[in-house]
């Protein structure tokens, strides 16, 4: 979460197009894009936002839809 906040903080977040705050909250059909570094772009959209508390990987991905374009071919990469 403090890699989260971090992001959001230095305004690499965007919900809907607009720079995220830290502490924001999310309804059903934001989207939310982020980059984190050494990584390709990453877009979600979320689909329930009910998790009020933290959960584990597997209940946290099936909150979401991941619609991230895929990585580049490897001799891309370089």
């Amino acid at each position: 979460r403090s890699a989260a906040t971090a992001l959001c903080r230095a305004g690499h977040v965007r919900i809907n197009g607009d720079r995220a705050k830290p502490a924001q909250h999310l309804k059903a059909g934001d989207e939310v894009r982020f980059a984190v570094e050494g990584g390709s772009p990453r877009i979600v959209v979320v689909r329930d936002p009910a998790l009020v508390k933290r959960v584990g990987a597997p209940i946290a991905q099936a909150a979401y839809e991941d619609h991230s374009p895929p990585p580049p071919p490897p001799e891309d990469r370089l």
